[in-house]
């Protein structure tokens, strides 16, 4: 959304003078709009699908405009529309990519064993102490580069350990919220969980901190 959201400025929480809601999208968009894309774009990490699920919070706050009362500050209560609309998002995509592969919600992932016996040794312990990561987390988040080195190695997940990932990792599920909606035990979610982040550290280090994407 970068030229659409470029706004003038207000005040460090975006509310300027007026903690009032204004009830028109136009005002929010200006006030709030480049806070919310953010918000979407860190959790889904694509420009037009940010954009979409920012017009959707945007058109619910104004159908639901009646039930705001100022209890809350808008910018918040505008965020808690958007994470509802992230959260049908990644379900709808869940539901997608398990029908694709079939529905085995059970599968054995034979490769997050062989990702584990790769990290940890007999005793539990690393086999290879962690690179230091000098840089701000943040801040190397917002590196496009970065973001492309992360897509490649979540597309080399199973796809049971990427959905999983992108539920409760990107997406701020709960391992409840998230089993549900991928139809798996709360255990095997995380162990899927763990094997996303042994794969994911595996993956960083040898595209990322190892040498170039």
């Amino acid at each position: 959304m970068g030229g659409v959201l470029q706004r003038e400025r207000y005040d460090e929480d975006g509310e300027g003078d007026e903690h009032n809601c204004a009830a028109d999208p136009q005002v929010w968009l200006q006030k709030h709009g480049d806070a919310l894309y953010r918000y979407a774009w860190r959790r889904t990490g694509r420009g037009e699908v940010a954009e979409d699920l920012v017009q959707e919070t945007l058109l619910a706050a104004w159908q639901a405009r009646g039930s705001f009362h100022g209890r809350a500050q808008e910018r918040t209560w505008l965020t808690g529309i958007l994470r509802h609309k992230l959260a049908d998002h990644l379900r709808r995509e869940a539901r997608e990519n398990a029908r694709r592969v079939g529905g085995q919600g059970a599968e054995t992932d034979y490769e997050g064993d062989e990702i584990e016996a790769l990290c940890f040794a007999e005793d539990g312990h690393w086999r290879e102490r962690l690179q230091r990561w000098d840089h701000d987390p943040s801040a190397v988040y917002q590196s496009d580069a970065f973001r492309a080195v992360l897509a490649r190695c979540t597309d080399g997940m199973s796809a049971h350990q990427r959905e999983a990932f992108r539920l409760c990792l990107i997406g701020e599920l709960t391992v409840a919220e998230a089993s549900v909606i991928m139809e798996v035990k709360r255990n095997h979610l995380h162990v899927l969980l763990h094997r996303a982040r042994l794969a994911l550290r595996q993956c960083l280090e040898l595209h990322w901190l190892g040498g170039a994407p």
